[in-house]
């Protein structure tokens, strides 16, 4: 791979920048809503890349990063500056807006990223052949519900029980199939980083994913925003940063939380023990 990044405020990133708020100002606010895109800003991106920097440690030289969602490359182009273009062997994102897509291709494509144009759940549903990730850096569209027709999410709810054998409530956002297929598809020992609405953790239909990343992955860290300081200025939605390890979690795991602040210096932080975990609702 030929890097080009040093640093997320160089003419590329800027340029990234630029043209991710023109796609944003050709859309409504209602409409970005229903499509669920509401991109990274790159403080964020790079604040999670640099965390999961820290969980791998020096071992893992041979990245291979995958964005089940790219847009515009936010969390490539944090991916280069933290871990550098010599450690990233492979980069693939996947994007269903022609537009971002167009955008994450010209602006990406020279420093290794694979732009794959498509519904990331169609692309995992039909064999694709793309390799497995070892680290994955996403941001899924935060589409509710019922802006989902019932063809398209009893689709996702069969994939997803096929590929994960988990059963997903009907009321759950498309972020939840995101997070679970693309779990199924990268590596195991693989590292994950989500950026979802925390209101999984606080509903009924949350339980499926709240066993998932109590008793099949290891759940290391869920650092939880503030809900008077949401992460997107119109997403009107509070929000969780998950990341795990795709593997099953030891019986004395325990789980780091925060809350408030950011990522690197939260206002609060706690150690759950898994057993209470998953006895809490």
């Amino acid at each position: 791979m030929n890097g080009m990044l040093a640093h997320p405020d160089n003419s590329v990133e800027s340029r990234r920048q630029e043209l991710q708020a023109d796609i944003d100002l050709r859309k409504s606010a209602a409409e970005r809503n229903r499509l669920g895109q509401f991109a990274t800003p790159i403080s964020l991106a790079v604040d999670i890349a640099r965390y999961v920097d820290s969980v791998i440690g020096r071992t893992a030289d041979s990245i291979r990063f995958a964005a089940p969602s790219v847009g515009s490359g936010s969390f490539f182009s944090a991916a280069l500056t933290v871990f550098g273009p010599q450690r990233i062997s492979t980069a693939i994102g996947v994007e269903l807006d022609s537009a971002f897509a167009d955008v994450a291709d010209n602006l990406w494509s020279d420093a290794g990223l694979n732009v794959v144009r498509g519904d990331f759940t169609r692309v995992i549903a039909g064999g694709s052949g793309l390799p497995a990730p070892n680290v994955v850096l996403a941001n899924p569209p935060y589409v509710r519900h019922h802006h989902m027709d019932r063809e398209d999410k009893e689709r996702l709810q069969r994939l997803a029980f096929k590929m994960t054998g988990v059963d997903v409530n009907g009321l759950a956002g498309l972020y939840v199939y995101f997070l679970l297929l693309a779990t199924a598809w990268m590596e195991d020992d693989g590292i994950a980083a989500w950026l979802i609405p925390s209101e999984f953790m606080d509903v009924n239909y949350g339980a499926a994913l709240k066993r998932f990343l109590s008793d099949r992955v290891t759940l290391i860290r869920a650092h939880r925003f503030d809900p008077d300081d949401v992460q997107f200025g119109d997403a009107l939605v509070s929000s969780v940063v998950l990341v795990f390890r795709k593997t099953p979690p030891a019986a004395a795991h325990a789980v780091e939380f925060t809350f408030g602040g950011t990522l690197g210096e939260p206002h609060a932080r706690d150690l759950i023990p898994l057993e209470r975990l998953r006895e809490s609702p």
